[in-house]
């Protein structure tokens, strides 16, 4: 049989002494009833003798207490009296170190991601914009100026197909196609 749940705090503290009164009275009670928490105060009553007995506590002289509290005293004033900045850096830096090599720790892994994504996105950049800057000036300048290369390739074919086809040789009948003008000094006007 196991001691209560709902007792074991009771217990715990009737076994060292801080149990008030009333709480000693209605776990007297409670001990009287159940044997489960009767054993478990047995047990802990004789671990705490055990450790009485195999480990002796030394007799502090009167000079050496009142050295200690003084000493106890000192320090609590002393921290107390203390800047908050000053606080901080008189806190033990053992306990900080892991902080800060963690800290550093995560640092440096967003720093390697970083890099990396950026080393990634410069690789996903389109090929059209790499072989641009790759190109001369005077690449650039063709193809500033391609609109009027394909005007003077359509004037090319334009002046082969016309050339292929032998035209007439164009007869002097100014007079035909005037149609009621007559030449003066200043040109052709109607008269």
């Amino acid at each position: 049989m196991s001691a209560c749940e709902s007792q074991k705090s009771s217990i715990m503290l009737d076994v060292y002494g801080d149990l008030s009164v009333a709480e000693r009275a209605r776990l007297k009670q409670h001990l009287e009833i159940c044997e489960g928490c009767r054993r478990e105060r047995q047990q802990m009553l004789g671990l705490i003798g055990t450790i009485k007995t195999a480990i002796p506590s030394r007799d502090l002289s009167t000079t050496e207490a009142r050295k200690m509290t003084n000493t106890i005293i000192w320090r609590l004033n002393w921290a107390r009296s203390l800047n908050w900045w000053s606080q901080i850096l008189a806190y033990s830096p053992s306990r900080l170190i892991p902080a800060v090599a963690a800290a550093g720790i995560l640092i440096v892994i967003a720093g390697v991601l970083g890099y990396n994504i950026f080393l990634a996105d410069d690789q996903l950049r389109p090929t059209a914009s790499i072989q641009a800057e790759q190109l001369s000036s005077q690449d650039l300048e063709i193809i500033k100026n391609l609109d009027l290369l394909k005007d003077m390739e359509a004037i090319q074919k334009l002046v082969q197909a016309v050339g292929q086809s032998s035209p007439k040789p164009p007869e002097d009948n100014s007079f035909d196609d005037t149609r009621g003008m007559r030449n003066t000094l200043y040109g052709k006007h109607y008269a």
